[in-house]
């Protein structure tokens, strides 16, 4: 990790009031219009959500506190499954194989506290970089590019944070890499890129349904592939509540040929199918196809969920996923050899610098995909 300050999540909270800090107002900020992103997201970016057109970004709207109770009331998915790797009666394979059946699965207790402290640690140094840019929280980020959201790989210069130790390490854990091989069959696949995404408080919009396509050509439709074409894992931070912007998830849609619905057309119970309750330390996966969103962040606190994202062996993905180093040689060199084997398209060759290494801003991507602008 680069020598900056020590910077804690719990110390980003006392920025995120509606007073702010250093003049900063990056939660629940009435002069963010709903739906309203600045920079080039604007005129590029047509998503919306309709039902909160016109709302103000205040905690004391009555239409906010409407949803606030309906939030509370409805938004955790019944009988969420959690399954716990260091459970006797853990069963790796049949875990495999409800993640191939729903396209999504939830593993407990996947960090250790230091490992989950560090993730902490170095996502608050990513969003103290971003805030000095975008005080405000108005540039927008993530799919469909809405206010008061970002990308943590997005914010990168490199469109990655394997520069960052606590991220790098996330490669190959006792606890999530037993469970990857299960899904890829093989130990050959690959380490691609660690992002993630966030969402602060006062984000009043819905993220529509998409499935996270980064995977290129394919040899067949995507729906009809055996092995996931990529997969994603997202770390909890800290505990996902009904209320502070948890993902939602429609199970079994990996397999669907058709697109989502609009937001409008949404039933709800894809709605309000959101993994929440979850304690921090938990890892999320995630078959890229599989249809997810983002919900309301109603809480106080912004909510981080950083990830990393795997590719099957021989992959060819989209977008210049493997064809630049992201993960400088000295970081390379501390992670286990099973780490190192998986990151082997990714890491730069010794003494070598990575363009764009530890730049971080809301519209980074823009440098490496100006195509986007």
């Amino acid at each position: 990790m680069p020598h900056a300050r020590p910077f804690n999540l719990k110390d980003l909270r006392h920025c995120l009031l509606l007073v702010g800090c250093a003049g900063s107002e990056v939660a629940w900020n009435l002069r963010v219009p709903a739906n309203e992103a600045s920079g080039p997201w604007r005129a590029m970016f047509k998503e919306r959500d309709p039902r909160v057109e016109g709302w103000t970004r205040d905690p004391q709207d009555e239409r906010v506190a409407a949803l606030r109770e309906k939030l509370q009331r409805s938004n955790c998915m019944p009988n969420l499954p959690v399954f716990s790797p260091l459970d006797p009666d853990y069963n790796v394979s049949a875990v495999a194989s409800f993640f191939h059946e729903h396209g999504f699965v939830v593993l407990e207790k996947a960090l250790p506290e230091l490992m989950l402290e560090n993730l902490k640690n170095a996502s608050g140094y990513i969003m103290r970089r971003i805030f000095e840019e975008d005080p405000e929280g108005s540039f927008g980020g993530g799919a469909g590019k809405l206010p008061h959201r970002y990308s943590l790989g997005d914010a990168s210069g490199t469109k990655s944070n394997f520069h960052l130790d606590a991220y790098a390490e996330l490669v190959d854990l006792p606890t999530t890499t037993p469970l990857l091989q299960h899904i890829f069959g093989s130990i050959e696949y690959l380490a691609a890129g660690s992002g993630g995404d966030v969402v602060l408080a006062g984000a009043i919009e819905y993220q529509s349904l998409h499935p996270d396509a980064i995977w290129g050509v394919l040899e067949g439709p995507v729906a009809e592939q055996e092995v996931p074409p990529a997969v994603t894992i997202n770390f909890v931070l800290e505990p996902l509540t009904a209320l502070n912007g948890a993902m939602r998830v429609v199970p079994g849609s990996h397999r669907w040929p058709e697109r989502p619905p609009h937001l409008l057309e949404e039933p709800d119970w894809m709605q309000f199918n959101t993994l929440c309750p979850l304690p921090a330390g938990a890892a999320i996966f995630r078959d890229n196809r599989c249809w997810h969103g983002g919900t309301p962040n109603l809480s106080e606190n912004f909510r981080a969920l950083p990830n990393v994202e795997f590719f099957p062996p021989k992959a060819n993905p989209s977008l210049g996923w493997l064809d630049r180093y992201t993960m400088p040689w000295d970081v390379w060199q501390r992670l286990s050899p099973l780490g190192q084997y998986v990151s082997r398209h990714v890491v730069a060759p010794p003494d070598e610098e990575i363009p764009g290494q530890d730049f971080y801003s809301p519209g980074a991507i823009l440098n490496i995909m100006p195509f986007l602008r």
